[in-house]
């Protein structure tokens, strides 16, 4: 168990700090106790003692690996106190061991009353609670209250985004592939406003863009570095490769990689921080900030609060009350603009795509772990025929449309007018 445990959380800690502090384990240690006062007194090997620098010296753990034959021997009390101590070690959440007895074919009394004090302090040692099975009933681990780890979460960030039309000063810049760069800039540079990597080389057209005085061009393939399966993944399905990841300065393993509730797409496209909490900061010194500014669908490098009035989203969230352990909320955003996008030859005009992004956070502990979920939807806007789809400009997201991040079980869609 000790062994388990140690790869599992050093594991978890090196991928993801933040959920390996949400973290929590349960041992549950299950005998016929048929040997329990042998074993109770009985010396083995144990789990390495750690030198008390190293509970706290990252480094020290990080090249810390559990010995194949530790040295030392101790009680099995001393065994769970070992496995107890890895909760301060790894920083994690909690652990807790159970103890459970199978007691209905111990025909000793005395065997009983030593097995049934040995799992109490088992149990006692551990955090946890004891049952003894004594009559041949069905063995269920539903004694142990697992009520406290599911945990109500509370909306903490909400941005719907016209990825098609990106902001700029007081009016949007046509954006057909949505991909961060608007098409004049596009045809500018020989980039195609139809494909998010125009030079197939793994770095999207925005960010050489971004990158142009550092060498990077995106119609030269070979200026990039970005060549393996897993430098092309997306390990945290933010829609950015892992060596896209690497250049910007973002964790490839984390959805947002600065834990301020926004992912780091919406992030890259609206050029602010991916690694450093920067919602409120005002870079155009235009009065609001960039977290105001991107739930607002203006730009945050230009000074544009004189048109937010008129071109700003609005939104209107409101919870709506408790359903199981969810808190449900409804939503309204108005002021969503349409732009008429091009497209290649033979495909339509004018197709806008609007993402929704949605950040959880625990109601309890609100500075702790983010869960995410994301949606998007389809409208059209061809402003020289007049046409519009909806015709009514409303639409409706049902629940299901958002789905959750890193859900590989959920079907990800846009809703369509």
């Amino acid at each position: 168990a000790y062994r388990t445990l140690f790869s599992d959380m050093a594991a978890l800690r090196a991928t993801d700090e933040r959920a390996a502090a949400n973290a929590r384990y349960i041992v549950i240690f299950f005998t016929d106790g048929l040997g329990a006062l042998e074993l109770a007194h009985l010396d083995v090997n144990c789990p390495h003692q750690y030198a008390t620098e190293c509970a706290t010296d990252r480094r020290c753990l990080e090249a810390y690996r559990p010995p194949a034959e530790p040295p030392l021997q101790c009680s099995i009390y001393d065994q769970v106190d070992q496995i107890m101590l890895l909760r301060r070690i790894h920083q994690i959440r909690s652990i807790e061991l159970h103890s459970v007895l199978f007691s209905a074919g111990i025909t000793d009394p005395m065997v009983a009353a030593s097995a049934r004090t040995f799992l109490r302090n088992l149990a006692r040692l551990g955090k946890g609670t004891f049952r003894d099975f004594q009559n041949g009933e069905d063995i269920n681990f539903l004694y142990i209250d697992v009520s406290s780890y599911k945990r109500q979460f509370k909306l903490h960030n909400f941005i719907v985004s016209n990825l098609s039309a990106r902001p700029y000063s007081a009016s949007y810049l046509i954006d057909s592939d949505s991909d961060g760069l608007d098409d004049v800039a596009e045809r500018l540079q020989g980039s195609s406003p139809f494909l998010i990597d125009t030079d197939g080389d793994g770095f999207n057209d925005l960010l050489e863009y971004q990158l142009r005085n550092s060498g990077r061009d995106p119609i030269d393939p070979a200026d990039a570095s970005c060549d393996l399966e897993v430098d092309r993944a997306d390990d945290d399905l933010d829609s950015l490769h892992n060596c896209e990841e690497r250049v910007i300065g973002s964790f490839s393993t984390k959805y947002d990689s600065d834990f301020d509730g926004v992912p780091d797409i919406v992030e890259h496209r609206f050029d602010t921080y991916l690694n450093l909490d920067d919602l409120l900061t005002d870079p155009d010194f235009d009065g609001a900030p960039n977290g105001d500014e991107m739930r607002w669908h203006s730009d945050p490098q230009t000074g544009d609060s004189a048109h937010l009035s008129d071109e700003g989203y609005r939104y209107r969230v409101e919870q709506t009350g408790i359903r199981g352990n969810q808190l449900c909320y409804s939503y309204d955003v108005e002021n969503i603009r349409l732009v008429t996008t091009d497209a290649p030859a033979g495909e339509e005009r004018g197709w806008n795509q609007i993402g929704i992004y949605v950040s959880e956070v625990p109601l309890d502990e609100p500075d702790q772990v983010e869960m995410f979920k994301q949606g998007c939807a389809h409208a059209r806007l061809v402003e020289e025929d007049r046409f519009k789809l909806p015709a009514s400009g409303e639409m409706k997201i049902p629940a299901d449309a958002l789905w959750q991040v890193g859900d590989s079980t959920t079907t990800m869609h846009c809703v369509e007018p």
